[in-house]
């Protein structure tokens, strides 16, 4: 009798008549199978061996074993990877909300200075018509941390330079210094606020515009030198006196001192006759003339122009005299043709 493989097991069921019993007679069936080929080596493997009908043939049907190391390893990183991703969303979701509560209380505090200032000479225009005052904003004077100055001209044909303020910091409070200082004041050497812009997150101004642009330009060029000057000694002087009336002006001619607190060659803007004007009010202060101590909760200035008490109050106390110290480094800077702050 041929041996069964011990890779398979078989049932079968034998029928006994009913007449017989136990005792009348042993029975004894024969049993008999024909192994399929390659059932074997695939049941060897762990894996299950089927018989198709239609090709009469056998098939090795491989078993689950479920996932291997490096498939749960896998899933594990990804799993991770997407918690932490949706992490990240939740808390920028939340970060843009409280960014956009801000910006809406910032917009009303900007419209509430407007109202109050509605009377302001300076006028109001829409974003519209900044795009065609500046040709779509085609023609870029300049740029810096504020935002970028592009050149435009007024329905009137007048030339403007607009600036538009795209990096504002304290909660439009420099958008606010400019209008509340300059758009009320006029002096010879004072750039002159034509116009502004507030709209929705959009705020510009609008000034007279400056043919010769800063003076940083011609005293910090690179051919410049103390023997090669693009400007005279006696343009110098001239624009030295000029900035001097202006910063006198903001001090003592106004119904409130205006302290700039940003004196420095790239906020003296030149004319066609190289008359000097001082702009950026951007962190600007008032104040009652009858105070000579300032109180301030933060430093404000530019690095090699800040007198010493801003930035400690071991050396004094804050006053109109900080702008008095930026002005006379500038004054340095236009006699040396280098920056203060350069160790060159």
């Amino acid at each position: 009798m041929e041996m069964l493989p011990s890779s398979c097991t078989i049932s079968q069921t034998v029928e006994i008549s009913a007449e017989m019993t136990p005792n009348d007679a042993i029975l004894r069936a024969t049993l008999g199978w024909e192994a399929l080929g390659g059932c074997h080596h695939c049941e060897k493997s762990g894996h299950y061996c089927g018989y198709n009908v239609t090709s009469s043939s056998t098939i090795c049907v491989k078993q689950n074993r479920g996932l291997g190391p490096l498939s749960i390893s896998l899933i594990s990183t990804g799993t991770s990877i997407g918690g932490i991703v949706l992490f990240a969303l939740v808390i920028f979701l939340i970060y843009k909300s409280r960014e956009s509560e801000k910006e809406k209380e910032t917009q009303l505090k900007v419209e509430k200075f407007l109202e109050d200032y509605r009377t302001v000479n300076p006028t109001r225009y829409t974003y519209k018509e900044l795009k065609k005052i500046t040709s779509k904003f085609k023609h870029r004077l300049g740029q810096g941390g504020y935002g970028s100055v592009f050149r435009g001209k007024l329905f009137n044909g007048i030339p403007v330079a607009v600036k538009m303020l795209e990096h504002l910091k304290g909660n439009g409070q420099e958008f606010i210094n400019e209008v509340a200082t300059i758009g009320r004041i006029h002096h010879f050497h004072i750039v002159r606020l034509l116009g502004f812009c507030s709209e929705g997150t959009r705020r510009a101004l609008v000034y007279e515009f400056m043919p010769n642009g800063s003076l940083e330009k011609f005293i910090f060029s690179k051919t410049n030198s103390s023997s090669h000057r693009p400007l005279s000694w006696e343009k110098l002087k001239k624009i030295a006196f000029g900035v001097a009336r202006g910063v006198e002006y903001l001090h003592q001619g106004c119904n409130q001192r205006i302290l700039h607190f940003d004196i420095k060659p790239h906020n003296i803007l030149l004319d066609h006759n190289f008359q000097p004007k001082i702009s950026d009010f951007g962190l600007a202060k008032l104040c009652s003339k009858d105070i000579s101590i300032v109180s301030l909760t933060a430093a404000r200035g530019t690095a090699g122009y800040i007198a010493p008490e801003l930035f400690s109050r071991n050396f004094g106390e804050v006053s109109y005299k900080s702008d008095v110290y930026s002005y006379g480094m500038m004054l340095l800077e236009m006699v040396g043709c280098r920056k203060n702050k350069d160790p060159a």
